[in-house]
């Protein structure tokens, strides 16, 4: 899927698909009534058929001035079930002339493993070793 920016300012934002996995319709909303007819009906994409709907776990690169920004990094090596996403964010990186290491800052949203989980690389090592990251202090 092509890389389609917004700018916002003097700020290119340009979303990155790490990867997605089909989850379970009767795993998201325990205890309550949705009618997923409905939600269907209203956003086709988002499902994958009649019980599951497609997760997707994204990141966005932010470009300024020469800066590059990562908001989140993906979900990097978890791929355990449900969640059996094969990272995809070094490619992604790649498809927009970017290496791990010219990521001058990661944001990270919240440390949710599909949030945070491509920080590191299988063997714990940084994956964007040149970057400051930021985290809010409750996470």
């Amino acid at each position: 899927m092509p890389h389609v920016a917004l700018l916002l300012g003097g700020f290119e934002v340009t979303p990155l698909c790490d990867g997605w996995a089909p989850l379970p319709l009767a795993d998201e909303c325990p205890g309550r009534t949705v009618n997923w007819h409905g939600e269907r009906q209203r956003h086709p994409w988002a499902f994958v058929d009649e019980e599951r709907w497609a997760w997707h776990v994204h990141s966005f690169l932010i470009r300024n001035e020469g800066s590059l920004v990562l908001v989140d990094t993906g979900i990097g090596h978890l791929d355990r079930s449900p969640f059996d996403v094969t990272t995809r964010i070094d490619e992604e990186l790649a498809s927009m002339g970017v290496d791990a290491s010219d990521i001058g800052t990661v944001v990270h949203t919240h440390l949710h493993a599909d949030h945070a989980g491509g920080a590191c690389l299988p063997d714990g090592s940084p994956r964007f070793p040149n970057a400051v990251h930021h985290v809010h202090p409750e996470d």
